[in-house]
């Protein structure tokens, strides 16, 4: 694979993630799941936040809504999302049934649309919504369309999870 990831870029995505399953944390719980000190974790979350990535609110760090500028340029820069966007709402208009657009990266199946009732009830599709490839319907889609070799290599990657039909 090539060089190993600096290890400081690889705390502070740590960092992102922990913020984002707790749904915001203070320095000293940061620093607890990392098993740093107090004084390293809040070295990160306020250069997290200097550069925007982070925002802070009564002592507590959040993932920042930069994040969600950037995956929106990625999706409305995409030629697939602009080449089948009027097709999906055409679709769910005809039919009522929930219609997604989505893309692989790394192995992995990402919702970059959704067209669906609004007040549906139970869990709504977001964008940016991963799961692997063998897990999702249009995933196994892509995955029938790799090269043998391809899908081998996806294959070691994907994690053992899996809703096969014959499992049920």
């Amino acid at each position: 694979m090539g060089s190993p990831p600096l290890k400081t870029v690889s705390r502070a995505f740590e960092v992102l993630r922990i913020l984002d399953e707790r749904e915001g944390a203070r320095p000293s719980e940061v620093a607890s799941e990392l098993g740093v000190t107090r004084a390293t974790a809040h070295d990160y979350l306020v250069s997290l936040a200097e550069v925007g990535y982070v925002s802070r609110d009564e002592g507590l760090y959040e993932v920042g809504y930069r994040f969600l500028q950037l995956g929106n340029r990625k999706k409305y820069r995409s030629r697939l999302f602009y080449a089948s966007i009027r097709s999906a709402v055409d679709l769910y208009r005809e039919t009522g049934e929930l219609v997604q657009i989505g893309v692989e990266e790394q192995g992995e199946w990402v919702l970059l649309h959704a067209e669906t009732d609004r007040g549906r009830v139970g869990p709504s599709p977001y964008s940016g919504f991963r799961t692997p490839l063998h897990t999702h319907a249009a995933g196994k889609v892509i995955l029938a369309g790799f090269s043998e070799e391809r899908r081998t290599v996806t294959g070691r990657r994907l994690a053992s999870r899996s809703n096969r039909a014959d499992d049920n």
